[in-house]
């Protein structure tokens, strides 16, 4: 594919490796004849050929695919994150677990952007101030780290348009930023950490990846931004209640929070209306729980479920944080149960597993305390009998064992009989 000519030539021609000879040889020699100039084009762009599991895709080996189909499979998100993580002039070849390392670096970035609007809410609210210490070492070391990444980020693409190496070092901050999200120490790394993330969000817009204009939203756009404000009420009504219900107060104090819900349980969006069931159903359910007087353990359990039931099966990760609040992330709901059901298969087993030790470690003690049981009851004498050793030699006694039995017992011979005689204990 070639780009927009101007006047008898143009400046950039497309197209794949597989066309550089003798395809755009012998169109440049034609061109060039046709229309009586010595360079047709300035530049040619050739892209590597595109592979399907270790195949160049190819309609005679019937593993084309479209991306029509590709897209019943993946999102176009992580399609834009499968390319720019190729060399734009190198081969690609797309297969499954690429596709499952893109989902991966999808989330991570997600997730991230979920814990930076949190920060945001909380900064917003007052509930963070910036500290007074400007010569804090880590603040130092992660504005470095940032400043370095920006340099990494902007010498890939200076670099044969590296976006790889781009990708990989945004991938690379994140890690870093993720270990900095911590309650202790937010006061004095927030701005840093949320500049980090408006910067990250820029260098992803100006790969094609479209931010959010919703309120109180940072990173990349979602389809259900517009939900958010509604969902973020529900969520920190819960938040309120599971806080409750850990500091122990008077279960009255749950009435005040479930009537904050109010217009919220009874807005007739269509778009709303799985979540508004889900919200309704958990805040009957508190209201139950605090008429009938019931024990804190429950309202944790209903919180719980919450998050791990009605919001994540609507595609709503909702992540508690010791921060006091959680973490909103919209997420495809199908991954979010497979992992859910997979973690809890695996504690499953876990616990099943930790279950089977304890009890082999209580059979082996209980066949200790036997043998030793068993070993009480043999008279001393038997206790160092042997085939070879069968007879005490009356010259040697064993002092112990008169304290203990009130017998002596002379030194063992190899044969003959055991003998022994009564004395007095000491």
């Amino acid at each position: 594919m070639a780009s927009q000519a101007f006047g008898s030539n143009m400046d950039i021609h497309y197209g794949g490796i597989d066309l550089a000879f003798p395809h755009h040889d012998n169109e440049l020699a034609q061109s060039e004849a046709y229309h009586g100039v010595h360079q047709w084009v300035n530049y040619f762009l050739h892209t590597g050929h595109l592979s399907i599991e270790g195949q160049k895709m190819s309609k005679s080996l019937k593993n084309f695919i479209t991306i029509k189909e590709a897209l019943e499979k993946y999102t176009a998100r992580q399609l834009r994150l499968a390319f720019l993580t190729t060399a734009w002039d190198g081969p690609m070849d797309f297969k499954d677990d690429v596709m499952e390392e893109m989902k991966s670096l999808e989330e991570k970035i997600s997730v991230w952007f979920s814990k930076a609007e949190l920060i945001q809410e909380k900064v917003e609210a007052g509930d963070i101030q910036k500290s007074s210490k400007t010569d804090d070492p880590q603040v130092q070391k992660l504005a470095e780290r940032f400043r370095e990444t920006k340099e990494a980020v902007h010498a890939g693409l200076t670099d044969n348009l590296n976006s790889r190496a781009a990708i990989t070092s945004i991938s690379e901050l994140i890690n870093d930023l993720n270990k900095e999200f911590k309650a202790t120490n937010i006061s004095s790394t927030y701005s840093i950490l949320i500049e980090a993330t408006k910067w990250i969000t820029k260098v992803l817009a100006t790969f094609g990846f479209e931010p959010s204009t919703a309120t109180g939203r940072l990173g990349w756009a979602e389809d259900r931004d517009h939900l958010l404000p509604e969902i973020k009420k529900a969520v920190r009504y819960r938040d309120a209640i599971r806080a409750k219900a850990i500091s122990n107060p008077v279960t009255d104090t749950m009435d005040t929070f479930t009537a904050q819900l109010g217009a919220l349980r009874t807005s007739d969006s269509t778009d709303f209306a799985p979540y508004r069931k889900g919200i309704d159903d958990f805040a009957t359910a508190v209201a139950s729980l605090t008429k009938s007087d019931a024990p804190f353990a429950d309202f944790l359990k209903e919180c719980d479920r919450f998050r791990d039931e009605i919001m994540l099966e609507l595609g709503v990760s909702v992540d508690d944080t010791d921060f006091g609040i959680a973490t909103i992330r919209f997420a495809d709901a199908s991954r979010l149960i497979a992992e859910r059901d997979g973690k809890r298969a695996a504690d499953a087993a876990l616990a099943k597993q930790k279950s089977a030790e304890k009890q082999k470690r209580k059979e082996e003690e209980d066949r200790k305390a036997r043998e030793k049981l068993e070993k009480g009851k043999i008279d001393p004498i038997d206790m160092f009998k042997t085939k070879e050793y069968s007879q005490w030699d009356e010259e040697v006694t064993l002092p112990w064992i008169i304290l203990t039995t009130g017998r002596s017992y002379t030194r063992c011979e190899r044969r003959g009989n055991f003998q022994g005689k009564e004395e007095e204990a000491v």
